[in-house]
């Protein structure tokens, strides 16, 4: 287990997803800059993008001080 759960398996996984939600929010964007229902959920994207790259740097951390 320990020799797949590395710590760049967590970043990696958290880096993709925040860049597929950011991707997300960059479309929204795009779509309709002016409207404030889709200017809010761009809004919770770009946030949702960041909790999962910081989740996913944690979690790296974490595993990379209890492997060594």
């Amino acid at each position: 287990m320990s020799e797949f759960f590395t710590p760049d398996v967590p970043v990696f996984v958290g880096a993709s997803v925040a860049v597929l939600c950011w991707f997300v929010a960059a479309l929204l964007w795009v779509t309709a800059p002016s409207s404030t229902v889709l200017g809010g959920l761009t809004l919770a994207f770009v946030g949702l993008g960041g909790s999962f790259l910081a989740l996913g740097l944690l979690v790296g951390g974490v595993v990379w001080v209890r492997d060594s």
